[in-house]
């Protein structure tokens, strides 16, 4: 049985699992078993890059970063395949990438590099639901100044704004699309949000976690923003997961 992702499909097996599976050279591959349908999503997208190249239809095109195509340049398609399958693909890149920033981290030191948490937002049903993040007027215009020509009665009115983020967790971007909510005076995050939810398994309690990072010297300052998440504790009740 299919999913709505490309590569993935339904196991057969009582515990539901998804498995991913790529053809290559006339052959199907198996890329493995996962929980959730968007982790074998991934899979397929990682293992569809190294394989096929960087045009390769994609479940999460513009995912994924010029350090994990560096990555992937460095290692045999064997490997990559074998790095999925067995479930070590994401500790080897986030070691790879981990390397990079010890370097960058040092010279961001010396450069006067700022990393800020702005605010955090507990998801609630609506955000789940309909996979966005509301964000208070005075809250997004204080820390995002560049979505005030959304504001209703500013003469250079538009109706939206992309903005784009660095993943500290799955080291990749995303293009997240603030518009402004007249009926309510709030500030909606959408785009790309829909798969950031989907990819992280969000749920009702969650917390969305956004950042800035930053050169202190005016005359240098580049604002770059990033986004990670941390997912509330399953409560288990007879040993079994109720939330």
């Amino acid at each position: 049985m299919g999913s709505v992702y490309r590569g993935v499909y339904l196991s057969n097996t009582r515990t539901i699992k998804f498995n991913a599976r790529i053809c290559y050279r006339y052959t199907r591959l198996s890329l493995g078993s996962f929980k959730h349908a968007a982790e074998a999503a991934l899979a397929y997208d990682r293992a569809a890059m190294k394989l096929h190249g960087i045009n390769v239809s994609l479940n999460f095109p513009g995912l994924y970063t010029e350090a994990e195509t560096w990555f992937q340049s460095l290692k045999s398609e064997v490997e990559i395949v074998q790095m999925i399958t067995n479930h070590t693909y994401a500790s080897e890149l986030a070691s790879f990438v981990s390397g990079l920033n010890h370097i960058a981290v040092r010279a961001h030191v010396n450069n006067d590099i700022v990393h800020q948490l702005l605010f955090y937002v507990n998801l609630i049903c609506d955000e789940v639901r309909h996979r966005l993040i509301f964000l208070p007027q005075a809250l997004a215009l204080h820390h995002f100044p560049e979505i005030a020509g959304l504001m209703p009665g500013d003469p250079n009115t538009i109706r939206k704004m992309n903005i784009h983020f660095l993943d500290r967790r799955r080291f990749c971007s995303w293009s997240f699309e603030f518009c402004y909510l007249k009926n309510i005076r709030t500030f909606a995050i959408t785009g790309e949000m829909d798969s950031f939810f989907r990819l992280n398994n969000l749920h009702v309690g969650d917390t969305v976690l956004f950042y800035k990072y930053y050169h202190v010297e005016a005359e240098r300052n580049r604002t770059l923003y990033m986004i990670d998440c941390i997912q509330r504790p399953a409560v288990m009740l007879f040993g079994v997961q109720i939330s």
